[in-house]
């Protein structure tokens, strides 16, 4: 029986368009943020009551509602963090903050960057990135890049090279792993590629070679294989697709395809496992 794994998108998108949907709930916590409509204003952002009157003297470039008794406030192109009494707790000078707690992260971190692309989605920009705590400490090594948190875990990219390519960056000599959402490295940064986290496990290459890893970090599965197919109810991956140039279209031939088992390639053969790494059988794929 010869069958064709439906193609996905690339997982660099589907994390893409996770971001665009995922961020905290913030609740408008007292006092609340308020933009003047006068469009000549400087610093339209002020804090006032629910009867619209300053609680403070204070205007911002840019601001964000309190999340977690902590407001993100933005003057002369930085942002900080300010408290209910008006007081900057936290200097401004980052060039994009988020909330505290936002994007899955613990209720007392925030993530901050400097050098991000204005022309370009700040948490995507790659750039120094770190988590920093309500004291303005910072928690995480130096990041290039870390993306929200999606079943209880955050891919990062330790790469600090980056290079121009037009309007783009491109990270050089940067590896991936993950973080939970204190910031705990959980996945050491060790990996070429890696897929985003839809289930308790996920799938990493290394020197050229595939694996599966658990949500511990653990590998069940080797970096050893050429390439990985594994369909459940939640994604489809399919490598020989996803790496292919999009001029080129590629078929996978394997002897049956069943939800929840991952076959991995090597040179004539296909290895079956099971989820949690058990080899299941191997077969010769010229046979099929």
């Amino acid at each position: 029986m010869t069958i064709t794994f439906l193609r996905k998108l690339p997982s660099f998108w589907l994390v893409t368009f996770f971001i665009l949907q995922v961020s905290c709930t913030v609740t408008r916590e007292y006092p609340f943020m308020n933009r003047s409509c006068m469009h000549c204003d400087s610093f339209p952002v002020y804090y006032a009551d629910k009867y619209d009157q300053l609680v403070f003297m204070q205007k911002f470039q840019d601001g964000r509602q309190y999340c977690n008794n902590l407001a993100a406030v933005k003057k002369n192109g930085k942002w900080g963090f300010m408290d209910r009494n008006g007081n900057i707790i936290i200097s401004m000078m980052y060039d994009w903050v988020s909330c505290f707690g936002e994007y899955g992260f613990h209720k007392s971190l925030a993530m901050a960057k400097i050098g991000t692309d204005q022309d370009k989605m700040p948490i995507l920009t790659p750039c120094s990135t770190v988590l920093i705590n309500q004291k303005g400490d910072t928690i995480t090594p130096v990041y290039c890049i870390i993306f929200p948190i999606e079943k209880k875990l955050s891919i990062v990219n330790n790469g600090l090279q980056l290079r121009s390519v037009g309007k783009s960056f491109a990270i050089s000599e940067g590896k991936w792993g993950c973080i939970n959402n204190k910031g705990k490295e959980v996945v050491k940064c060790q990996y070429d590629l890696i897929y985003p986290f839809r289930e308790k496990i996920t799938f990493v290459q290394k020197s050229g070679k595939w694996g599966m890893i658990d949500e511990k970090g653990k590998e069940v599965i080797p970096c050893m294989y050429d390439d990985v197919c594994y369909k459940s109810n939640y994604q489809t991956i399919d490598t020989q697709f996803d790496m292919a140039p999009t001029t080129v279209l590629k078929k996978t031939i394997i002897p049956y395809q069943q939800y929840g088992i991952v076959y991995m390639f090597q040179q004539n053969k296909i290895y079956s496992f099971s989820s949690n790494g058990s080899i299941l059988s191997i077969n010769n794929l010229s046979n099929h």
